[in-house]
């Protein structure tokens, strides 16, 4: 007897689940512009299967599988009406993102902020590539020198005399050149 009613408790979960999913697609389609900053709901509008896994605690929308997804949304709000809103709130999606790109909402502040926040983690994206480079050289800086103290004392100082160039031209780049001391090739001259 347990059985069967925690499994009807889970399914009327579901369903009340698939009514904010429902509702939820009904938002984005009335505002759009209010879920552009939010990426994974829009990787989740491009197809059912997507939408299906995607999970939003906050509006007691549970992910569930596609097959399951089916099921629940043909006991409450049909399969059909289900897609043809998701279908219906990625286009209202696409056509801000076109209006806000056509218009140069990159103007506005919202869209300034927006840019603010790509750019700030394409920096975060950099600085985490340069911690790796830097690191790769450490280590075969760290190698170089390691195997040149195998070869003898000759190779020993010209490693250390070429890994001091090296540490000198990374540490030039970390900090800032002035560009009035820096003299241009004359014409001619090949670098």
């Amino acid at each position: 007897m347990k059985a069967g009613s925690s499994r009807q408790a889970k399914r009327d979960s579901d369903i009340a689940s698939m009514h904010s999913l429902v509702k939820l697609l009904r938002e984005v389609e009335s505002a759009p512009g209010l879920f552009l900053e939010d990426p994974s709901l829009r990787s989740a509008l491009r197809s059912q299967g997507a939408l299906a896994k995607h999970g939003i605690p906050d509006r007691s929308i549970v992910a569930m599988s596609l097959t399951h997804q089916r099921l629940i949304a043909s006991l409450s709000v049909g399969f059909d009406e289900l897609d043809r809103r998701r279908r219906a709130a990625l286009k209202a999606i696409d056509r801000e993102v076109s209006v806000r790109q056509k218009h140069g909402a990159s103007r506005r502040k919202k869209g300034l902020e927006m840019k603010i926040g790509e750019l700030e983690a394409h920096l975060m994206t950099l600085k985490l590539d340069l911690a790796l480079l830097q690191r790769a050289f450490d280590i075969r800086s760290h190698q170089a020198r390691h195997y040149a103290s195998l070869a003898g004392a000759d190779i020993i100082a010209l490693c250390k005399k070429e890994q001091r160039e090296l540490d000198a031209t990374f540490s030039l780049r970390r900090t800032a050149i002035d560009h009035e001391n820096v003299v241009p090739f004359r014409p001619g001259r090949k670098p």
